[in-house]
C-alpha cells in the first residue's frame, strides 16, 4: 500500500515538474506574443500619425 502511494507520489511529482516547465514555456510564449502584438499595434499607430507629415515632406522635395 505504502509502496503504491510512493509510486503515485513520484509519478505526480514528475508530472508536476513536466507541467511546470511546460507552463513556464507557455507563459513565455504568451508574453512574447503579447509584446509582439503590442509593438505591431504601436508601430501602426505611429505610422498612421506620421504618414501625413511624410507625404507633405515628399511633396515639398
Amino acid at each position: 500500500m505504502i509502496q503504491n502511494l510512493k509510486k503515485m507520489g513520484d509519478k505526480q511529482l514528475r508530472m508536476f515538474q513536466y507541467t511546470d516547465s511546460t507552463k513556464l514555456l507557455g507563459t513565455l510564449f504568451k508574453l512574447y506574443f503579447f509584446i509582439y502584438i503590442l509593438s505591431t499595434f504601436i508601430i501602426q499607430i505611429v505610422e498612421s500619425q506620421e504618414k501625413p507629415k511624410f507625404s507633405h515632406s515628399w511633396v515639398g522635395k
